[in-house]
Order: C-alpha cells, then structure tokens, then sequence
C-alpha cells in the first residue's frame, strides 16, 4: 500500500506564478486579451441588436442564403453575363 508521500497528486490548474522579469509582458498579454473579449462581446451585441431592428431571423437569412446560391450558380464563367464591368 502506497503512504501518502508515493501518491501522485493531480497537476494543479492555477497558472504557475510568472518567473522575475515577465511579469509587465503578462500583465499586458492579460489585459490586451481582456480588451478583445470586451471588443468581441461589444460586436456580438451590436450585431444582436442589428439583426433584431432589421427583423432578420434564421428562416430569412437562409432564403437569402439560397437566393444568393442560386444566382450565383450563372457565376462570371457565361460569356456576356456584364460581370466585372461598370454598369
């Protein structure tokens, strides 16, 4: 039977204290990816937002969705079709 010195502990999920010297490189890594979890959230919102003053839903972006496949299928290839030049 194993004492209590021979048994394993399972690692530790707390970051390992920064060593001497990297602390300001950590703290700024921190804060920068604090900022753009903020920044993303803020975007999510306004898009919520957006979507909802738009009345856009699912069932209407996946019409739009299939309108814009299907007309895309003709595509540039067709010889005439007034793609790529100014109306």
């Amino acid at each position: 039977m194993a004492g209590p010195s021979q048994e394993h502990e399972p690692p530790s999920q707390e970051p390992e204290a920064p060593t001497e010297g990297t602390e300001a490189p950590a703290a700024a890594a921190e804060a920068a990816k604090k900022a753009e979890e903020a920044r993303l959230l803020q975007l999510l919102a306004t898009l919520t937002e957006e979507r909802i003053r738009f009345g856009i839903t699912a069932e209407s972006q996946a019409a739009a969705s299939a309108e814009v496949a299907k007309a895309g299928k003709g595509g540039c290839r067709e010889e005439g079709s007034g793609c790529g030049t100014a109306a």
